[in-house]
């Protein structure tokens, strides 16, 4: 199935995939935001604080793309928090180049995976997002049965 089909299935069962950008970059968020309208997908939220993002998880969001920078210890472990609690969530760190301890912590904090900023950020969460909804969809279809 194509991701445009994913997409336009999951819009038809009556359900967009609610996404929260945190980034405390404006241009950044507004960047995310145009690259996620630009995959079909319209159910986002931006967020320039991780607090203000953990006010409204009660709106069930199925993705969070978030600011590795942004992640100071408290961060990390409402991160932490967000994966005991919503363990559907699907966790996205975003980060700068050129560090390893990132990714490694970012999946330690049990991030679903981690984008490279500067790298073709656009086609990686095409990926990301494409790898989220064929687990859904097998979550889905295992539960259906």
């Amino acid at each position: 199935m194509s991701f445009c089909k994913a997409i336009e299935r999951i819009m038809k069962a009556g359900k967009d995939l609610r996404v929260f950008i945190v980034d405390d970059d404006p241009i950044c968020r507004e960047i995310y935001k145009q690259y996620l309208l630009n995959m079909g997908l319209t159910d986002i939220q931006l967020f320039d604080r991780g607090k203000d993002c953990m006010k409204e998880l009660s709106n069930a969001p199925d993705l969070i793309l978030i600011d590795y920078s942004m992640a100071s210890p408290e961060c990390l472990e409402n991160i932490v928090k967000i994966k005991r609690t919503h363990p559907d969530i699907y966790l996205v760190f975003i980060s700068e180049p050129g560090n390893i301890e990132v990714a490694m912590s970012a999946l330690k904090y049990g991030a679903f995976d981690y984008i490279v900023k500067g790298n073709k950020e656009d086609e990686m969460m095409h990926s990301v997002i494409w790898r989220m909804l064929h687990i859904m969809d097998v979550i889905s279809s295992q539960v259906a049965c």
